[in-house]
């Protein structure tokens, strides 16, 4: 599968009298575009979070046979369009799939970006749900969102989506007045992976150790995460400097049961009109927590003899 940014001449060809037209016949065109006029499925979603910048953008995806001959304009790969003449050029190549993904900027519907590849069935779904006893309390549609209760300690809401060759189950969640976000990414195959992303329900000893670590020093980790992610943060220096970053929060398990919490902050140097140059700074500082969360080591890392601010 591959994916990349629409030319100019693609985002020319498909938005020719799309107007105001719905994302329904918007998802038309581009299906049409791409070789099948008459999609066998077609699914919307719309105002998705974008990272973790708070951008937003809708999607769409499409079931059917596309044929994307000379890259569509789409890939850079397949160089510029040529005739029918010069098919046997080194930049003539098609692309073919059973499965679109087009990404659009909410409210505008500028095109962000296109993958084209093999079908994400959705029968993929039950698949996945199946591995794990735990999967059952999800739905097995991807368009809902269902109240659930993973753990006695921790009601929240699980919800379904098809990713790659499987499924991603997502859960949000409360614990103890908090809001976490996580879920497990689910390959198929022989054998079948699971990888989680976030903070689980299942997993409440993450959240107590981050906690522990966090303790140790109140105020200077008081911008970080409370569970595994990452968000946009600043630290103030000496004076009124004051440096902008993004700050992540990670787990890992270290020896004889206990795990390294790392704190890390990632920042730019800025000009007098805000615009950022170079390489991002890092600075990290790793806290050793046992099994029964109590700190047993810290270790401070980074990339610049003196950061622009006092962190001890």
């Amino acid at each position: 599968m591959r994916r990349a940014l629409l030319t100019a001449a693609f985002v020319a060809a498909v938005a020719a009298g799309c107007g105001g037209a719905s994302l329904n016949g918007i998802a038309q065109k581009y299906a049409a575009q791409l070789g099948d006029p008459h999609p066998s499925r077609i699914r919307i979603e719309t105002n998705q979070l974008v990272g973790f910048q708070g951008g937003r953008q809708d999607m769409i995806e499409l079931w059917g046979h596309f044929t994307c001959k000379n890259g569509c304009g789409l890939y850079p790969s397949c160089g510029p369009v040529v005739s029918a003449k010069q098919r046997r050029s080194r930049n003539f190549c098609v692309f073919r799939g059973t499965w679109a993904k087009i990404d659009l900027a909410t409210g505008s519907h500028e095109l962000r970006g296109v993958e084209l590849g093999s079908s994400r069935d959705p029968a993929t779904l039950s698949q996945a749900r199946r591995i794990r006893p735990l999967f059952a309390a999800f739905p097995d549609t991807g368009d809902v969102r269902n109240p659930c209760r993973l753990t006695p300690q921790t009601p929240g809401t699980c919800s379904t989506s098809l990713s790659g060759d499987g499924a991603f189950f997502h859960v949000r969640w409360t614990y103890e007045g908090h809001t976490y976000r996580g879920g497990w990414v689910v390959t198929l195959g022989s054998p079948p992976s699971i990888r989680v992303t976030g903070a689980v329900p299942t997993q409440l000893f993450v959240l107590r150790a981050i906690a522990a670590a966090k303790a140790t020093n109140p105020d200077a980790f008081a911008p970080f995460p409370r569970s595994p992610s990452e968000h946009p943060c600043s630290f103030t220096g000496g004076g009124s400097a004051r440096a902008w970053g993004m700050c992540t929060t990670s787990i890992a398990r270290g020896p004889a049961r206990s795990h390294r919490v790392a704190f890390g902050f990632r920042w730019w140097n800025r000009r007098p009109n805000g615009k950022t140059e170079g390489v991002p700074h890092h600075l990290k500082y790793v806290v050793t927590v046992d099994r029964r969360n109590r700190v047993t080591g810290t270790q401070l890392h980074h990339t610049v003899p003196s950061p622009p601010f006092v962190w001890h």
